[in-house]
């Protein structure tokens, strides 16, 4: 049973390289993402009056779902967080913004392909939240924006973007926002290579299916927790083994 599940797992380690092996050519397309970044607004709705230009951070994570032919459809989760004054005339307050928001990205990476520049698309819903001294206000809306990331390396990349936003607050709030955004990614075909790699270097599989150590080196107190001595010089193991080994393998020195 110890032998049939040892083969079997030794088969799919098998598989896996050679699915890696062929995958190497092509390009991995990214999966998964996480964004940090900074940005700065421009108020252009009925609190353009009071609120003063906003600036904070960012962070942002997502996950690439569908391809629909050379673009990669994604959902994306990020959230804001800043702060503005706020000029209430013969009174100021500074008023700190969050937001957070839950939408769709549209990435154009053509399949097979490993471009410099990757433009997107974003959509979805957003909430924010203001409050200050004198100020505590909230509301639901929904945003829109285009970006462009430059790849400076496969897994790593810089770019703009701008948002548009509209929220209903106790007035309309309607916010431009523009920022800078550093993206790290990875895709499912490479981290599944990676470990299957990083299996491969501590594990080997012999020819009978079994596992060896990375230098086919077995100490005799393994051998016997797995019911094998080791094998006697010249000895050429079968039937009427003095060391009652199960196959002629072991006795050769394949383990």
């Amino acid at each position: 049973m110890r032998s049939s599940g040892s083969a079997r797992l030794g088969a799919i380690l098998v598989a896996a390289a050679v699915v890696c092996g062929m995958a190497a050519p092509a390009a991995a397309q990214p999966t998964f993402w996480l964004s940090v970044g900074g940005y700065g607004t421009v108020e252009t709705g009925r609190l353009g009056d009071v609120l003063g230009s906003e600036g904070g951070a960012l962070l942002g994570v997502g996950a690439h779902v569908l391809r629909l032919g050379p673009a990669l459809l994604g959902l994306e989760l990020d959230g804001t967080a800043g702060g503005a004054s706020a000029d209430l005339g013969p009174v100021s307050d500074h008023v700190t913004i969050a937001r957070g928001r839950a939408g769709l990205r549209a990435t154009w990476w053509p399949e097979d392909a490993e471009p410099r520049l990757v433009p997107y698309l974003r959509a979805g819903g957003v909430y924010r939240a203001d409050s200050g001294d004198l100020i505590d206000d909230d509301g639901f809306g929904w945003y829109a924006g285009v970006g462009l990331d430059w790849q400076v390396r496969p897994e790593v990349a810089v770019g703009p973007f701008v948002l548009y936003e509209a929220v209903s607050l106790s007035v309309e709030s309607r916010t431009w926002l523009f920022g800078l955004a550093l993206t790290f990614s990875s895709s499912s075909m490479r981290l599944a290579c990676s470990v299957q790699t990083t299996f491969r270097r501590r594990v080997a599989i012999s020819a009978a299916g079994r596992f060896q150590p990375p230098h086919g080196k077995w100490s005799d107190r393994r051998r016997r927790q797995l019911g094998r001595a080791p094998p006697l010089a010249g000895h050429r193991g079968g039937r009427g083994c003095p060391q009652r080994c199960n196959r002629q393998a072991v006795c050769r020195g394949a383990l």
